[in-house]
């Protein structure tokens, strides 16, 4: 049990790596992205897809619309991996309501 407790975080790691540096993620972000003033400085940013405001790119993520889903059983692989790095419901959101949303979601799947 131990051990496929720990191929599952290996897995799930490894995918989410990859999805860091995809093409669709990257080429989402490059239609996303535009030019925002921070003081007196331009900068690369974006407006949260949910509460609207610009932050700094450093401070955006993408974000699946739709959960990914889970990875705890080996029939998971293919939906997880359907979901994480083929699917087109992406927003660009900033880290405060990504976190909001993940934490809501995973409070809705535990009960």
């Amino acid at each position: 049990m131990e051990n496929k407790i720990c191929v599952d975080e290996f897995l799930r790691g490894s995918l989410r790596r990859i999805w860091c540096k995809y093409p669709l993620k990257t080429e989402f972000i490059k239609q996303k992205r535009k030019r925002i003033l921070i003081g007196k400085k331009l900068v690369w940013g974006g407006t949260c897809n949910i509460c609207n405001l610009d932050f700094q790119a450093k401070k955006m993520q993408v974000d699946h619309i739709c959960e990914v889903g889970t990875l705890i059983d080996v029939k998971d692989i293919l939906p997880f991996i359907q979901n994480l790095l083929m699917s087109n419901d992406l927003q660009y959101v900033c880290i405060q309501c990504h976190k909001a949303k993940t934490k809501k979601n995973y409070e809705k799947n535990s009960t």
